[in-house]
Protein backbone atom coordinates (compact mmCIF):
# COMPACT_ATOMS: atom_id res chain seq x y z
CA UNK A 1 0.00 0.00 0.00
CA UNK A 2 0.94 3.64 -0.66
CA UNK A 3 0.66 5.48 2.72
CA UNK A 4 1.11 9.62 2.79
CA UNK A 5 2.93 9.58 6.29
CA UNK A 6 2.45 12.81 8.64
CA UNK A 7 4.24 12.92 12.60
CA UNK A 8 3.78 14.90 15.34
CA UNK A 9 5.18 14.27 18.98
CA UNK A 10 5.89 15.28 22.20
CA UNK A 11 8.02 14.38 25.22
CA UNK A 12 7.21 14.11 29.10
CA UNK A 13 6.80 11.70 31.99
CA UNK A 14 4.71 8.22 31.72
CA UNK A 15 1.25 10.35 33.79
CA UNK A 16 1.12 13.37 31.82
CA UNK A 17 3.23 12.78 28.51
CA UNK A 18 3.39 10.30 25.99
CA UNK A 19 6.38 8.35 24.40
CA UNK A 20 8.22 10.39 21.55
CA UNK A 21 8.33 8.75 18.26
CA UNK A 22 11.11 9.80 16.18
CA UNK A 23 9.58 8.38 12.83
CA UNK A 24 6.80 6.63 11.37
CA UNK A 25 7.68 5.02 7.81
CA UNK A 26 6.62 1.86 5.58
CA UNK A 27 9.32 -0.61 4.61
CA UNK A 28 7.85 -1.08 1.11
CA UNK A 29 6.35 1.48 -0.41
CA UNK A 30 3.79 0.42 -2.94
CA UNK A 31 -0.12 0.22 -3.70
CA UNK A 32 -0.19 -3.40 -4.15
CA UNK A 33 -0.24 -5.03 -0.33
CA UNK A 34 -3.21 -6.38 0.93
CA UNK A 35 -1.33 -6.55 4.17
CA UNK A 36 1.01 -3.73 4.80
CA UNK A 37 4.84 -3.41 6.80
CA UNK A 38 5.17 -0.80 9.25
CA UNK A 39 8.10 -0.03 10.91
CA UNK A 40 7.94 1.95 14.27
CA UNK A 41 10.49 3.65 16.27
CA UNK A 42 10.48 5.78 18.94
CA UNK A 43 12.54 7.65 22.28
CA UNK A 44 11.86 7.46 25.41
CA UNK A 45 13.26 9.17 28.94
CA UNK A 46 13.12 5.74 31.14
CA UNK A 47 14.27 7.54 33.87
CA UNK A 48 11.38 9.24 34.30
CA UNK A 49 9.07 6.41 34.47
CA UNK A 50 11.35 3.61 36.36
CA UNK A 51 8.60 1.00 36.23
CA UNK A 52 8.08 1.16 32.55
CA UNK A 53 7.09 -2.23 31.50
CA UNK A 54 6.51 -1.57 27.41
CA UNK A 55 4.76 -0.09 24.92
CA UNK A 56 1.06 -0.19 23.04
CA UNK A 57 0.43 0.48 19.45
CA UNK A 58 -2.99 1.43 18.20
CA UNK A 59 -4.28 1.34 14.84
CA UNK A 60 -7.67 3.67 15.62
CA UNK A 61 -8.96 2.58 18.86
CA UNK A 62 -8.07 -1.17 18.38
CA UNK A 63 -4.60 -2.24 19.88
CA UNK A 64 -2.55 -4.12 17.42
CA UNK A 65 0.86 -4.77 19.26
CA UNK A 66 2.13 -4.67 22.64
CA UNK A 67 6.07 -4.23 23.14
CA UNK A 68 8.23 -5.14 25.95
CA UNK A 69 11.09 -2.65 26.81
CA UNK A 70 14.41 -2.67 25.57
CA UNK A 71 16.75 -0.70 24.86
CA UNK A 72 15.98 -1.00 20.73
CA UNK A 73 13.11 1.75 20.96
CA UNK A 74 11.78 0.20 16.89
CA UNK A 75 9.58 -2.83 15.89
CA UNK A 76 8.41 -3.95 12.30
CA UNK A 77 4.45 -4.76 11.93
CA UNK A 78 2.18 -6.67 9.21
CA UNK A 79 -0.61 -4.39 9.43
CA UNK A 80 -4.63 -4.83 8.02
CA UNK A 81 -5.35 -1.76 6.51
CA UNK A 82 -7.98 -0.25 5.11
CA UNK A 83 -8.34 2.03 1.58
CA UNK A 84 -8.65 5.41 2.91
CA UNK A 85 -7.64 6.80 6.29
CA UNK A 86 -5.66 4.85 8.57
CA UNK A 87 -4.36 6.15 11.98
CA UNK A 88 -1.62 4.96 14.43
CA UNK A 89 -0.68 5.95 17.82
CA UNK A 90 1.24 4.15 20.90
CA UNK A 91 1.05 4.34 23.97
CA UNK A 92 3.17 3.58 27.26
CA UNK A 93 2.30 1.31 30.29
CA UNK A 94 3.70 0.44 33.84
CA UNK A 95 4.65 -2.66 36.29
CA UNK A 96 1.06 -2.06 37.94
CA UNK A 97 -0.60 -1.61 33.89
CA UNK A 98 -0.89 1.97 34.62
CA UNK A 99 -0.90 3.19 30.77
CA UNK A 100 0.14 6.62 29.47
CA UNK A 101 -1.99 9.18 26.95
CA UNK A 102 -1.90 8.12 23.69
CA UNK A 103 0.45 10.14 21.38
CA UNK A 104 0.05 12.14 18.53
CA UNK A 105 -1.97 10.19 15.67
CA UNK A 106 0.22 9.51 12.68
CA UNK A 107 -2.50 9.30 9.58
CA UNK A 108 -1.60 7.39 6.54
CA UNK A 109 -4.26 6.86 3.55
CA UNK A 110 -4.31 4.05 1.82
CA UNK A 111 -5.83 3.00 -1.87
CA UNK A 112 -6.39 -0.16 -2.73
CA UNK A 113 -5.07 -1.27 -6.50
CA UNK A 114 -7.21 -1.66 -9.41
CA UNK A 115 -9.02 -5.21 -9.68
CA UNK A 116 -7.28 -8.20 -11.84
CA UNK A 117 -8.51 -7.20 -15.62
CA UNK A 118 -10.86 -10.42 -16.87
CA UNK A 119 -10.73 -11.64 -20.09
CA UNK A 120 -7.18 -12.55 -20.80
CA UNK A 121 -6.69 -14.26 -23.89
CA UNK A 122 -4.09 -15.10 -26.40
CA UNK A 123 -4.89 -15.02 -30.16
CA UNK A 124 -2.90 -14.86 -33.28
CA UNK A 125 -0.58 -17.01 -32.71
CA UNK A 126 3.01 -17.61 -34.62
CA UNK A 127 6.57 -18.52 -34.56
CA UNK A 128 7.65 -15.56 -33.62
CA UNK A 129 4.67 -13.32 -31.78
CA UNK A 130 1.99 -13.97 -29.68
CA UNK A 131 -1.25 -11.48 -29.06
CA UNK A 132 -2.73 -11.00 -25.47
CA UNK A 133 -6.29 -9.30 -25.17
CA UNK A 134 -8.36 -8.34 -21.81
CA UNK A 135 -11.75 -6.94 -21.27
CA UNK A 136 -11.46 -3.20 -19.84
CA UNK A 137 -11.37 -1.96 -15.52
CA UNK A 138 -13.63 0.47 -15.12
CA UNK A 139 -12.49 2.33 -11.85
CA UNK A 140 -12.67 5.95 -12.17
CA UNK A 141 -8.91 6.45 -11.31
CA UNK A 142 -7.60 3.96 -14.25
CA UNK A 143 -3.90 4.93 -15.61
CA UNK A 144 -3.33 1.60 -17.42
CA UNK A 145 -2.16 -1.83 -18.01
CA UNK A 146 0.36 -3.85 -17.47
CA UNK A 147 1.79 -6.81 -19.03
CA UNK A 148 4.61 -9.69 -17.57
CA UNK A 149 5.73 -12.70 -18.96
CA UNK A 150 7.34 -15.45 -17.78
CA UNK A 151 9.42 -18.63 -20.36
CA UNK A 152 8.09 -22.02 -18.57
CA UNK A 153 8.24 -21.76 -14.57
CA UNK A 154 10.73 -18.75 -14.69
CA UNK A 155 10.01 -15.65 -12.81
CA UNK A 156 7.53 -13.70 -14.17
CA UNK A 157 9.04 -9.57 -15.84
CA UNK A 158 7.40 -6.60 -17.17
CA UNK A 159 7.44 -6.40 -20.99
CA UNK A 160 5.22 -3.63 -21.83
CA UNK A 161 2.68 -1.21 -20.10
CA UNK A 162 -0.43 0.50 -22.21
CA UNK A 163 -2.99 3.29 -22.10
CA UNK A 164 -6.04 2.51 -20.79
CA UNK A 165 -7.30 2.77 -24.27
CA UNK A 166 -5.31 0.09 -25.63
CA UNK A 167 -6.05 -3.39 -24.26
CA UNK A 168 -4.31 -5.84 -26.83
CA UNK A 169 -0.28 -6.32 -27.23
CA UNK A 170 1.92 -8.24 -29.61
CA UNK A 171 4.67 -9.86 -28.02
CA UNK A 172 7.02 -10.34 -31.17
CA UNK A 173 10.76 -11.47 -31.12
CA UNK A 174 9.94 -14.89 -29.44
CA UNK A 175 11.39 -18.25 -30.11
CA UNK A 176 9.19 -20.84 -31.81
CA UNK A 177 8.29 -24.04 -30.12
CA UNK A 178 8.35 -22.20 -26.92
CA UNK A 179 5.53 -21.99 -24.14
CA UNK A 180 4.96 -17.93 -22.62
CA UNK A 181 2.99 -17.64 -19.42
CA UNK A 182 1.47 -13.59 -19.38
CA UNK A 183 -0.15 -11.73 -16.46
CA UNK A 184 -1.94 -8.28 -17.15
CA UNK A 185 -2.45 -6.03 -14.13
CA UNK A 186 -3.93 -2.89 -14.13
CA UNK A 187 -2.66 0.58 -12.15
CA UNK A 188 -4.28 3.76 -10.82
CA UNK A 189 -3.10 7.67 -10.62
CA UNK A 190 -1.33 6.54 -7.53
CA UNK A 191 0.85 3.80 -8.68
CA UNK A 192 4.54 3.53 -7.37
CA UNK A 193 5.42 1.63 -10.07
CA UNK A 194 8.19 -0.62 -8.16
CA UNK A 195 8.08 -4.09 -9.43
CA UNK A 196 10.47 -5.27 -6.90
CA UNK A 197 8.53 -4.21 -3.56
CA UNK A 198 8.18 -7.10 -1.47
CA UNK A 199 4.39 -6.48 -1.33
CA UNK A 200 3.68 -6.41 -4.85
CA UNK A 201 5.75 -9.54 -5.72
CA UNK A 202 2.84 -11.40 -3.44
CA UNK A 203 0.09 -9.36 -5.54
CA UNK A 204 1.15 -10.69 -9.25
CA UNK A 205 1.72 -14.04 -7.48
CA UNK A 206 -2.04 -13.92 -7.07
CA UNK A 207 -2.63 -12.68 -10.52
CA UNK A 208 -4.29 -15.72 -12.62
CA UNK A 209 -2.29 -15.89 -15.69
CA UNK A 210 -2.48 -17.02 -19.45
CA UNK A 211 -0.09 -19.81 -21.65
CA UNK A 212 0.51 -19.97 -25.30
CA UNK A 213 3.02 -22.10 -27.55
CA UNK A 214 4.40 -20.48 -30.32
CA UNK A 215 4.85 -22.98 -33.45
CA UNK A 216 6.80 -24.76 -34.91
CA UNK A 217 6.17 -23.85 -38.47
CA UNK A 218 5.01 -20.25 -39.72
CA UNK A 219 0.99 -19.65 -40.12
CA UNK A 220 -0.29 -19.94 -44.02
CA UNK A 221 0.44 -16.78 -45.96
CA UNK A 222 -2.63 -13.81 -45.97
CA UNK A 223 -5.03 -15.19 -48.92
CA UNK A 224 -5.25 -12.84 -51.91
CA UNK A 225 -7.44 -12.32 -54.16
CA UNK A 226 -10.37 -12.11 -51.92
CA UNK A 227 -13.57 -10.53 -52.88
CA UNK A 228 -17.41 -10.46 -52.18
CA UNK A 229 -20.26 -10.51 -55.33
CA UNK A 230 -23.96 -9.87 -54.88
CA UNK A 231 -25.21 -11.96 -57.16
CA UNK A 232 -28.86 -11.99 -55.47
CA UNK A 233 -31.53 -10.36 -53.38
CA UNK A 234 -30.35 -12.61 -50.23
CA UNK A 235 -26.90 -14.22 -50.80
CA UNK A 236 -23.33 -12.61 -50.97
CA UNK A 237 -20.56 -15.08 -52.46
CA UNK A 238 -16.75 -14.47 -50.74
CA UNK A 239 -14.32 -15.77 -53.13
CA UNK A 240 -10.31 -16.60 -53.20
CA UNK A 241 -7.22 -17.75 -54.42
CA UNK A 242 -5.93 -20.60 -53.13
CA UNK A 243 -2.85 -20.95 -50.91
CA UNK A 244 -0.22 -23.26 -52.05
CA UNK A 245 1.64 -24.32 -48.47
CA UNK A 246 2.11 -28.09 -48.62
CA UNK A 247 0.73 -28.37 -44.75
CA UNK A 248 -2.44 -26.54 -45.88
CA UNK A 249 -5.95 -27.90 -43.91
CA UNK A 250 -7.89 -25.75 -45.72
CA UNK A 251 -10.08 -22.25 -44.79
CA UNK A 252 -12.13 -20.37 -42.24
CA UNK A 253 -14.98 -17.70 -42.84
CA UNK A 254 -16.17 -15.55 -40.23
CA UNK A 255 -19.22 -12.90 -40.35
CA UNK A 256 -20.06 -9.75 -38.60
CA UNK A 257 -23.47 -8.31 -38.93
CA UNK A 258 -23.91 -4.55 -38.94
CA UNK A 259 -20.53 -4.17 -36.57
CA UNK A 260 -21.47 -6.89 -34.28
CA UNK A 261 -18.71 -9.25 -33.16
CA UNK A 262 -17.31 -11.91 -35.68
CA UNK A 263 -18.49 -15.39 -35.90
CA UNK A 264 -16.91 -18.15 -38.01
CA UNK A 265 -19.39 -19.61 -40.12
CA UNK A 266 -18.48 -22.68 -41.28
CA UNK A 267 -18.45 -25.78 -38.60
CA UNK A 268 -15.56 -27.79 -40.28
CA UNK A 269 -12.45 -26.53 -41.84
CA UNK A 270 -13.39 -24.97 -45.92
CA UNK A 271 -12.03 -27.99 -48.18
CA UNK A 272 -8.54 -26.22 -50.03
CA UNK A 273 -10.14 -26.89 -53.64
CA UNK A 274 -12.83 -25.02 -52.36
CA UNK A 275 -12.25 -21.13 -53.03
CA UNK A 276 -15.68 -19.77 -52.74
CA UNK A 277 -18.65 -19.57 -49.90
CA UNK A 278 -22.02 -18.41 -50.57
CA UNK A 279 -23.84 -16.82 -47.59
CA UNK A 280 -27.56 -17.57 -47.91
CA UNK A 281 -30.58 -16.10 -46.24
CA UNK A 282 -29.35 -12.27 -45.71
CA UNK A 283 -31.28 -9.56 -45.22
CA UNK A 284 -31.48 -7.27 -48.19
CA UNK A 285 -29.66 -3.67 -46.88
CA UNK A 286 -28.31 -4.88 -44.00
CA UNK A 287 -24.24 -4.65 -43.94
CA UNK A 288 -22.01 -7.53 -43.66
CA UNK A 289 -18.78 -8.02 -43.15
CA UNK A 290 -16.30 -11.27 -43.81
CA UNK A 291 -12.99 -12.08 -42.60
CA UNK A 292 -11.24 -15.06 -44.56
CA UNK A 293 -8.45 -16.91 -43.70
CA UNK A 294 -6.40 -20.13 -44.87
CA UNK A 295 -5.61 -22.97 -41.73
CA UNK A 296 -2.90 -25.36 -41.41
CA UNK A 297 -3.00 -29.35 -40.33
CA UNK A 298 -1.51 -27.27 -37.32
CA UNK A 299 -5.00 -25.70 -36.34
CA UNK A 300 -2.63 -22.33 -37.12
CA UNK A 301 -4.68 -19.77 -38.82
CA UNK A 302 -3.53 -16.85 -41.11
CA UNK A 303 -4.05 -13.41 -41.11
CA UNK A 304 -7.77 -12.70 -41.85
CA UNK A 305 -8.46 -10.64 -44.79
CA UNK A 306 -11.95 -8.34 -44.58
CA UNK A 307 -15.00 -7.37 -47.18
CA UNK A 308 -18.01 -6.25 -46.57
CA UNK A 309 -21.41 -5.97 -48.92
CA UNK A 310 -25.23 -5.20 -48.58
CA UNK A 311 -26.91 -7.76 -49.98
CA UNK A 312 -29.69 -6.73 -52.95
CA UNK A 313 -30.51 -4.00 -55.08
CA UNK A 314 -29.64 -0.13 -53.29
CA UNK A 315 -32.17 2.07 -52.08
CA UNK A 316 -33.53 4.66 -53.82
CA UNK A 317 -31.36 7.50 -53.76
CA UNK A 318 -33.23 10.22 -52.06
CA UNK A 319 -33.12 13.79 -52.22
CA UNK A 320 -32.98 14.49 -56.02
CA UNK A 321 -33.14 17.96 -57.00
CA UNK A 322 -32.65 20.01 -60.22
CA UNK A 323 -31.58 23.10 -61.55
CA UNK A 324 -31.31 24.60 -64.35
CA UNK A 325 -28.95 26.44 -66.35
CA UNK A 326 -27.33 28.09 -69.67
CA UNK A 327 -28.21 24.86 -72.30
CA UNK A 328 -28.24 22.56 -68.93
CA UNK A 329 -29.37 21.01 -66.11
CA UNK A 330 -27.51 20.32 -62.95
CA UNK A 331 -28.64 16.77 -60.70
CA UNK A 332 -28.01 16.32 -57.24
CA UNK A 333 -29.04 13.34 -55.06
CA UNK A 334 -28.56 12.40 -51.49
CA UNK A 335 -25.77 9.91 -50.73
CA UNK A 336 -26.94 6.39 -50.38
CA UNK A 337 -25.28 4.22 -47.38
CA UNK A 338 -24.13 0.68 -48.76
CA UNK A 339 -20.95 -0.33 -48.28
CA UNK A 340 -20.71 -1.92 -51.57
CA UNK A 341 -22.09 1.18 -53.45
CA UNK A 342 -19.98 1.20 -57.04
CA UNK A 343 -22.12 4.69 -58.34
CA UNK A 344 -25.37 5.83 -59.76
CA UNK A 345 -26.92 6.07 -63.04
CA UNK A 346 -28.44 8.51 -64.55
CA UNK A 347 -31.22 8.31 -67.23
CA UNK A 348 -32.95 11.34 -69.47
CA UNK A 349 -36.61 11.53 -70.07
CA UNK A 350 -36.88 14.30 -72.71
CA UNK A 351 -41.19 14.91 -72.80
CA UNK A 352 -43.42 13.73 -70.84
CA UNK A 353 -44.77 10.18 -70.46
CA UNK A 354 -42.55 7.56 -71.26
CA UNK A 355 -40.86 8.26 -74.00
CA UNK A 356 -37.00 7.38 -74.50
CA UNK A 357 -34.23 9.24 -75.94
CA UNK A 358 -33.68 6.94 -78.45
CA UNK A 359 -31.16 9.46 -80.56
CA UNK A 360 -28.88 9.83 -77.39
CA UNK A 361 -24.85 8.99 -78.61
CA UNK A 362 -25.71 7.72 -81.42
CA UNK A 363 -23.82 8.40 -85.10
CA UNK A 364 -24.32 10.98 -87.72
CA UNK A 365 -23.63 13.00 -90.35
CA UNK A 366 -25.01 16.38 -91.97
CA UNK A 367 -24.67 16.91 -96.32
CA UNK A 368 -23.27 12.95 -96.15
CA UNK A 369 -20.52 13.93 -93.72
CA UNK A 370 -19.97 11.87 -91.20
CA UNK A 371 -20.26 13.62 -87.28
CA UNK A 372 -18.00 12.76 -84.41
CA UNK A 373 -20.26 9.75 -83.50
CA UNK A 374 -22.69 11.34 -81.13
CA UNK A 375 -26.09 13.76 -81.39
CA UNK A 376 -25.92 15.24 -78.39
CA UNK A 377 -22.98 16.77 -76.37
CA UNK A 378 -22.80 14.30 -73.40
CA UNK A 379 -25.60 14.02 -70.78
CA UNK A 380 -25.80 17.31 -69.06
CA UNK A 381 -25.38 20.02 -72.84
CA UNK A 382 -28.36 18.81 -74.64
CA UNK A 383 -27.49 20.69 -77.99
CA UNK A 384 -24.93 19.98 -81.00
CA UNK A 385 -23.49 21.95 -83.24
CA UNK A 386 -24.87 21.96 -86.78
CA UNK A 387 -22.23 23.71 -88.11
CA UNK A 388 -23.59 26.26 -91.35
CA UNK A 389 -26.63 23.50 -91.10
CA UNK A 390 -28.75 26.80 -92.11
CA UNK A 391 -27.40 26.86 -95.62
CA UNK A 392 -29.62 23.80 -95.98
CA UNK A 393 -28.86 20.03 -96.30
CA UNK A 394 -29.63 16.67 -94.59
CA UNK A 395 -29.11 15.51 -91.21
CA UNK A 396 -28.90 11.99 -90.59
CA UNK A 397 -29.02 9.94 -87.21
CA UNK A 398 -28.50 6.38 -87.53
CA UNK A 399 -30.67 4.85 -84.84
CA UNK A 400 -28.98 1.52 -84.97
CA UNK A 401 -32.27 -0.66 -84.60
CA UNK A 402 -35.84 -0.07 -85.57
CA UNK A 403 -37.84 1.98 -83.13
CA UNK A 404 -41.81 2.27 -82.02
CA UNK A 405 -41.55 6.46 -82.01
CA UNK A 406 -44.44 7.92 -80.77
CA UNK A 407 -43.06 11.26 -80.48
CA UNK A 408 -40.61 13.47 -82.41
CA UNK A 409 -39.02 16.62 -80.55
CA UNK A 410 -36.55 19.31 -82.59
CA UNK A 411 -35.61 22.48 -81.67
CA UNK A 412 -32.97 24.17 -84.09
CA UNK A 413 -31.27 27.19 -82.48
CA UNK A 414 -28.48 29.33 -84.05
CA UNK A 415 -26.10 30.37 -80.98
CA UNK A 416 -25.08 33.74 -83.03
CA UNK A 417 -28.19 35.13 -83.57
CA UNK A 418 -30.59 33.57 -80.64
CA UNK A 419 -33.29 32.29 -83.29
CA UNK A 420 -34.89 29.21 -83.62
CA UNK A 421 -35.50 27.77 -87.00
CA UNK A 422 -38.79 26.49 -87.32
CA UNK A 423 -38.64 25.04 -91.36
CA UNK A 424 -37.54 21.57 -91.51
CA UNK A 425 -38.97 18.28 -92.67
CA UNK A 426 -38.19 14.82 -91.21
CA UNK A 427 -37.81 11.51 -92.94
CA UNK A 428 -37.45 8.22 -91.12
CA UNK A 429 -36.30 4.81 -92.65
CA UNK A 430 -36.02 1.64 -92.29
CA UNK A 431 -33.21 0.16 -94.19
CA UNK A 432 -31.48 3.72 -94.76
CA UNK A 433 -32.88 3.62 -98.39
CA UNK A 434 -36.46 4.02 -98.92
CA UNK A 435 -37.57 7.08 -96.34
CA UNK A 436 -41.29 8.50 -95.44
CA UNK A 437 -41.71 11.59 -94.59
CA UNK A 438 -43.46 12.23 -91.05
CA UNK A 439 -43.14 15.81 -90.30
CA UNK A 440 -43.57 18.67 -92.75
CA UNK A 441 -42.36 22.01 -91.35
CA UNK A 442 -41.25 23.26 -94.63
CA UNK A 443 -43.69 26.66 -94.62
Amino acid sequence: MKAAVKNKSEKGSLISFVALILSFLLMEMSIYAVNCNLHFEWTYDNANTPTLQGYRIYQGATQIAQIANSATKATDLVVDVVEGSNTFTMTAYDTNNNESLHSNEFPLDFQDPPAYPTGVASSNIGQTSITVSWAANTESDLAGYRIYRSTGVGAYSRIASTTTSVRTYTNTGLTPSTTYNYKVIAYDTTDANNDTAADFITYLAACSSISATTSANAVPAVLTGVAINDSANNSLVISWNRNNESDLAGYNIYRSIAGAAYVRLNSTVIAPAALSYTNTGLTQGTSYSYQVCAIDNASQEGARTTVSAVPGRPVTPQGLAAASGNRQVTLSWTSNKESDLSGYNVYLNSGSGSSTNVALNKTYTKNKVAGNGALLNGITTGFVDFDSFDQGGNFVVNLGQTYNISKIGLKFFDVLTSQRYYRYTVEVSANGTTYTQVINKSS
